[in-house]
């Protein structure tokens, strides 16, 4: 493992130069950040997580990295966004893009994209910003492209298959924190919040739980993205909240010796991104 304050490497001693070109590459773009990995799908196996933090010249890191240089199977990249919304599949019609677009974003569906989620009867209409999806087009040519929650969401999704429990998971980012509700295997609620402090940080799950009527000392809360035991935001949590562990990978795939040396919550999305059409 080769690893920095703000730059973390793992390849799998399986890796194979030569094979790059049957391996899958799933990418994870963020404001400053860019996070990729590394999948062999004829082992079903993750073989490579590479994680770029404080990225200020997104285009030297990607034309610096000689893997990203590389011939890939199929590339996938999920891209931020603060203009997205959930439409369940059953009332969805492609037809009505334009009106989703200016009902939902008040403006045109230029550069709007459209998930089809795999673990949820839903679509997730996204409107990333035209400067990133130029500049993601440009550097990986022939990607799919999703919203960056797209992946969170089918982890989870395909996690809770069958379940009866009632859960509330928290991912967290920089500067932001992802919220999904899932009670008995059904999505309730899903939603990302901004925050720039601690108490920001804490005033949305504890909204939420006023909101939907969850018990505080019995709801369960499982927390997946950048955080730990050590960190600030989960030490001001554990004060309000009484269950609260850390996710666990989604078991649909094996992991390279190497990604076992990180916490299994801290690349939650970009793991589930092979989940992912």
């Amino acid at each position: 493992m080769e690893t920095t304050e703000n730059q973390l490497q793992l390849l799998d001693a399986t890796f194979k130069w030569k094979h790059t070109s049957k391996y899958h590459l799933n990418v994870r773009i963020g404001a400053n950040s860019l996070s990729y990995a590394i999948f062999n799908p004829a082992k079903n196996k993750y073989i490579g997580l590479f994680d770029y933090r404080e990225v200020s010249n997104l285009q030297y890191v990607i034309l610096e990295d000689e893997l990203l240089q590389q011939t890939f199977a199929k590339i996938r990249v999920a891209l931020p966004s603060e203009k997205q919304t959930i439409i369940p599949s059953a009332i969805f019609d492609a037809s009505l893009l334009k009106e989703y677009a200016e009902l939902n974003f008040g403006e045109s569906s230029t550069g709007m994209l459209t998930d089809h989620l795999v673990n949820l009867p839903a679509k997730i209409l996204h409107l990333p910003t035209q400067e990133m999806l130029l500049d993601a087009d440009l550097y990986f040519q022939g990607a799919d492209f999703y919203y960056d929650g797209t992946p969170l969401l089918e982890g989870i999704m395909s996690q809770n298959t069958g379940s009866d429990k009632s859960v509330v998971y928290i991912f967290v980012d920089k500067n932001f924190i992802d919220i999904v509700f899932v009670n008995q295997g059904n999505l309730q609620l899903y939603n990302r919040f901004n925050y720039s402090s601690l108490e920001e940080f804490l005033y949305y799950p504890s909204f939420i739980f006023q909101q939907l009527g969850l018990d505080r000392t019995q709801t369960e809360i499982v927390l997946l993205g950048m955080i730990d035991i050590n960190s600030e935001s989960y030490q001001l949590l554990s004060k309000y909240f009484k269950y609260i562990e850390f996710g666990e990978l989604p078991g649909n795939f094996s992991y390279g010796k190497k990604l076992g040396e990180i916490p299994q919550h801290y690349f939650y999305p970009i793991i589930s991104l092979e989940l992912c059409g």
